[in-house]
């Protein structure tokens, strides 16, 4: 099969959208947050969700008339860019700092960035166990929830195995799941 072919491509893996958990919606995430000082993070084990949902609530802000500013960080490219602080001099009541992928940010850098978006209307962090910010969301997926998204992938084959037995032999990394499934 031609990668382009396979079903568990990363474009069809890309695509699907987060499963918001019972009682969660993008506006009963905004009331948290508002309740929080729109100050927050939203916490998680590795591949469960947490830039899906951040991608998908950020643009719920835009529609609210809120500007993002978006930052992503990985093991890749674990750094604040230069001359970060000097684009937040300025007041920004309007705009929400987001920064996915805190954990990257060393214990200066993580003062930088606070300290650079305190004029900020709003801040959202990812991470995956809580750091600066109060704790806004913790997402973990669920095997009923992995279930539901191979269900949406198209032209996915019958998976063998359980999603539950998927997620614990991956140790609940839903993106190392979609890995082996492409190999598979």
């Amino acid at each position: 099969m031609r990668a382009d072919e396979n079903p568990f491509r990363t474009a069809n893996v890309h695509a699907l959208p987060f499963l918001w958990p019972d009682g969660v919606t993008p506006d009963t995430l905004v009331r948290d947050w508002e309740a929080l000082g729109r100050s927050g993070a939203i916490c998680g084990p590795h591949g469960n969700g947490k830039s899906t949902l951040l991608r998908e609530w950020t643009d719920h802000l835009a529609g609210l008339g809120w500007e993002i500013d978006a930052l992503t960080l990985t093991e890749e490219f674990p750094r604040l860019p230069r001359g970060f602080a000097a684009k937040w001099k300025a007041s920004r009541p309007k705009t929400v700092a987001v920064l996915d992928g805190a954990e990257q940010l060393t214990r200066w850098q993580r003062r930088i960035w606070m300290q650079a978006t305190r004029n900020a209307g709003g801040r959202v962090i990812t991470c995956h166990a809580p750091l600066f910010l109060p704790v806004l969301l913790r997402v973990k997926t669920s095997a009923a929830q992995l279930e539901t998204l191979l269900g949406m992938i198209p032209g996915a084959p019958e998976v063998s195995e359980k999603p539950g037995e998927l997620l614990q032999r991956f140790g609940g990394d839903v993106r190392l799941v979609f890995r082996y499934l492409y190999d598979a």
